[in-house]
């Protein structure tokens, strides 16, 4: 997993990592990847904090 280091000392992970556990999620969910399922796992899990590309940001917030 990678963290950023923040100065409150929390530690929060990276888009990559959000991304990679919503693939896992939706794959345990449907027993495949379903495109749809997943898209909808990546919108309701999308956090500007997590360093997602601006393209990224506005596709995922259109969902």
């Amino acid at each position: 997993m990678v963290f950023r280091r923040y100065t409150d000392a929390k530690q929060r992970y990276t888009d990559d990592t959000q991304m990679s556990i919503d693939v896992a999620n939706s794959f345990i969910a449907s027993q495949r990847i379903e495109q749809n399922h997943l898209a909808e796992e990546f919108a309701k899990s999308y956090h500007w904090s997590r360093g997602y590309g601006p393209s990224a940001a506005k596709l995922l917030k259109g969902i």
